[in-house]
């Protein structure tokens, strides 16, 4: 079985120490994560194993009477069972895991544990190809196929695998570790602090005027623009256009920033749902200038990841404004900072 990094005592000082730190730290990686890819699936799959953890015998004999429920917890069971038979490691062994990979692919005690959460992380990877193939029909098709598409998914895949290792793979071997040695009230601190965390690192979120646009969104709103971009460039004109009319004879609504909103926003991305998709169209943003009875107005997406942005201007007389060097200095960064 080979030597097995422990905890010398789960529920120290020290131990308990590193754990609050994490489990205050941890939740803004995870909510930063959630606004980049999907990762529902995960986060089900860990409440449900922990849940079978905690209830153990309870969840085992309601198993014995219920063929059903067997097959359909059978991958949580696994990961109960195991911790009942194997205490988690130290809690900066899971803290690193990530970067351990020499060690625990050269273990067998290692592997098993990997391949336990690679099972345990079934019920999400089902959920995440599920809803992709779902996302390919109905977002991607019929411009973009399948080898612009499947590049992204791997992608997510990715994420959303470190996520589960660096993430909440200490999370839950902590709340094992601390429920089998019956540290019950160090456990309810850790989990109030962590829904403490989750709750101020959701607060910018709940803010935001704007719905968050995924990563994959923004990669779609590049490749569909790319694909056809002399219709992208009408849409994207004719949706500034939109915007402008729509405020016409009424104060236009501009953020000290320079960033747009109301009506005008909502005219702009409704005329873009002409070629982009819904969720494509609300990655869009307005921003003018000055912001005082403006003269210049913006409909823009920032670029990001070595992209440029894709842009169109208008002027209050309608000349279109497509050279970046016709516009007000320091134009990109002022939007950038609205759009954030």
């Amino acid at each position: 079985m080979g030597v097995r990094i422990t905890s010398p005592v789960v529920g120290g000082n020290i131990d308990f120490a590193l754990r609050l730190v994490f489990f205050a730290v941890a939740p803004f990686g995870l909510v930063g994560a959630a606004t980049l890819v999907p990762i529902t699936g995960a986060l089900v799959s860990v409440g449900i194993a922990l849940t079978v953890c905690i209830l153990g015998q309870a969840v085992r004999t309601r198993v014995a009477t219920s063929k059903w429920l067997g097959v359909v917890l059978r991958r949580q069971l696994a990961f109960e069972a195991y911790y009942r038979e194997v205490p988690p490691k130290a809690f900066l062994y899971y803290v690193f895991y990530p970067v351990l990979l020499p060690y625990w692919l050269f273990k067998a005690d290692g592997r098993r544990e990997f391949v336990l959460y690679k099972g345990f992380n079934a019920l999400g990877m089902v959920i995440l190809v599920v809803t992709a193939v779902d996302r390919y029909f109905r977002l991607w098709r019929p411009e973009l196929d399948w080898r612009s598409f499947v590049p992204l998914l791997a992608l997510t895949l990715v994420i959303e695998s470190f996520v589960v290792l660096a993430f909440l793979m200490p999370i839950a071997t902590s709340v094992v570790a601390l429920h089998h040695v019956r540290e019950l009230r160090k456990l309810s601190v850790l989990l109030a602090v962590g829904l403490v965390s989750v709750g101020i690192a959701a607060v910018p979120l709940l803010r935001r005027h704007d719905p968050i646009v995924s990563l994959e969104t923004r990669a779609r709103v590049h490749l569909r623009t790319a694909r056809a971009a002399g219709r992208a460039k009408d849409v994207l004109l004719d949706a500034l256009r939109a915007a402008w009319k729509s405020q016409e004879g009424t104060p236009s609504r501009v953020a000290g920033d320079g960033k747009m909103e109301g009506v005008p926003l909502a005219a702009a991305r409704t005329a873009l749902q002409r070629y982009y998709r819904e969720d494509e169209a609300a990655a869009f943003d307005l921003w003018a200038s000055p912001r005082k009875s403006p003269k210049l107005m913006v409909l823009y997406i920032e670029g990001r990841r070595g992209r440029d942005p894709i842009w169109v201007g208008l002027r209050d007389d309608g000349e279109v404004v497509r050279d970046p060097r016709v516009l007000p200095k320091g134009a990109f960064a002022a939007m950038r900072h609205a759009e954030r």
